[in-house]
């Protein structure tokens, strides 16, 4: 687990080392890429509704974001969803 000294983890030095670390697991021998799951798996993906469906991707894909701007349009939004 990666936890920040200080603040929260949406910052591009603290998830460099979680995209990297992620990485480093994944291609590990003898791992089970499909039990992985963290921020920067292919796995965690955000939802948006598209004219013909859902559209979802990953949360970081193969690059790491450079601001926090970035998970604020992606999460904030769906955290502020009420369940029904």
């Amino acid at each position: 687990m990666v936890k920040a000294k200080d603040g929260d983890i949406y910052n591009s030095k603290t998830l460099a080392k979680v995209w990297q670390l992620t990485r480093d697991i994944d291609l590990s021998p003898g791992v089970d890429h499909d039990k992985i799951l963290s921020i920067a798996s292919a796995k965690a993906r955000y939802a948006e509704a598209a004219p013909f469906g859902i559209d979802a991707q990953p949360l970081m894909g193969d690059l790491v974001p450079r601001t926090v701007n970035y998970f604020a349009l992606l999460i904030l939004p769906a955290a502020c969803v009420k369940m029904a």
